[in-house]
């Protein structure tokens, strides 16, 4: 959202607060009018009349047990109000201001329309090119939204939320060596930066910066070779795009890896060159045409390994429940895979129940008939084991 002038704001959706409201850092609710299901902390975003959205904090089942553990009440009916969740709705408002019109009545922000949106002042960097920034800083590992950072585009400034008070240095810092000047905040989920504008000599920084970043990339100093003890506790052998004994793997079916220096390139380089033939193999144990086995896979922070219980959807309408045998990379294509031994089903419940109709699974019944089940990693229909009754 960049407007170089004033323009008319747009009404608001439910679908653009929540948004919104998770680029800009809060937590959103799992909130459902189911009555089995938990409801998970959060911003909850519903409609309220033509034109009208209404967001207020709601407390999940399990913070709200503990909560009344700490207060040593028995009766949930006894329970006060979540004293947060005034404060909550405050950071809410503050938040949605710039773009839409609010108001705060208790625990409760109405947001509206605004008449006009302020006009974006020059100089304010894009929310993209802030990412890049801290990117290239390594601040963070993808340009996209981070777990720990996230930055939005406000009409009239750059929001960026930090998640711990470990990365707000670093982050700090990288924005102060870039030459944008900016505001801090905090609010009750995270550290908050507002980037208002640039220093004047900011081009001189980016030229500093910039020649300060392309030294460490690039060191003119020869780097010496790494001892054998080095090598043999620091250094990760790589076959076919797979780690030896540990591999992180994204959404996607990737194997993710830390971003590699050019210091590290070099290490490389000359232990490749020092180190003889028989101590680093060129090419894998295991031939293309054969499985891979490995040690434990992760997947969107997951950890599968041998004898963690695991569910799968199947295409029929049940949760085929059972142990990973062992975890693989496929013969060829090298795609990570778990083999899981079934011992349980249930039939599943529908994927969106219709409003007011049960959404609980089955009974779980002992199933040997299914046996060996061999299912890629990256499957969206392959979870940790569900324990719903």
């Amino acid at each position: 959202m960049v407007n170089p002038v004033p323009v008319p704001g747009k009404p608001p959706t439910v679908t653009a607060v929540i948004a919104f409201l998770k680029a800009a850092g809060f937590q959103h609710s799992r909130y459902t009018e189911s009555m089995s299901r938990g409801a998970g902390s959060g911003a909850f975003v519903r409609r309220s009349g033509f034109g009208r959205v209404a967001v207020f904090w709601n407390e999940g089942d399990g913070q709200f047990f503990h909560r009344m553990a700490q207060l040593g009440i028995t009766d949930a009916r006894g329970m006060p109000r979540d004293p947060q969740a005034a404060v909550r709705a405050q950071d809410y408002a503050e938040a949605l201001a710039s773009r839409y019109t609010v108001e705060v009545s208790g625990t409760w922000v109405f947001v509206s329309a605004r008449e006009e949106l302020p006009a974006r002042p020059p100089r304010i960097p894009k929310a993209m090119i802030v990412r890049k920034a801290l990117v290239a800083a390594r601040v963070i590992e993808d340009v996209g939204q981070s777990s720990k950072v996230s930055v939005v585009d406000q009409p009239d400034h750059t929001r960026v939320a930090v998640g711990d008070d470990v990365t707000l240095p670093a982050v700090v810092a990288s924005l102060t060596a870039e030459g944008w000047i900016f505001e801090q905040f905090k609010t009750v989920e995270h550290f908050g930066i507002k980037i208002t504008g640039s220093a004047p000599d900011r081009r001189a920084r980016l030229r500093k910066l910039r020649a300060v970043q392309a030294a460490n990339e690039c060191p003119s100093e020869p780097v010496p070779a790494p001892t054998k003890a080095e090598t043999s506790e620091d250094s990760t052998v790589i076959y076919n795009g797979l780690q030896d004994g540990h591999v992180e793997v994204g959404s996607g079916g990737a194997p993710i890896y830390p971003p590699a220096t050019a210091r590290t390139l070099v290490e490389q380089s000359s232990e490749d060159q020092a180190a003889p033939a028989e101590e680093a193999p060129a090419v894998p144990d295991v031939p293309l045409d054969q499985e891979q086995p490995l040690e434990r896979l992760y997947s969107g922070g997951t950890l599968y390994a041998p004898g963690v219980r695991v569910t799968y959807r199947a295409r029929d309408g049940f949760w085929l429940h059972g142990v990973v045998q062992d975890v693989f990379a496929t013969a060829h294509e090298r795609k990570p895979a778990v083999r899981i031994m079934v011992d349980t089903r249930q039939v599943a419940p529908p994927r969106r129940p219709q409003r007011f109709m049960s959404d609980r699974p089955g009974k779980r019944r002992s199933d040997t008939s299914t046996g060996v089940l061999t299912v890629a990693l990256d499957d969206k229909n392959l979870s940790l084991e569900r324990t719903e009754q």
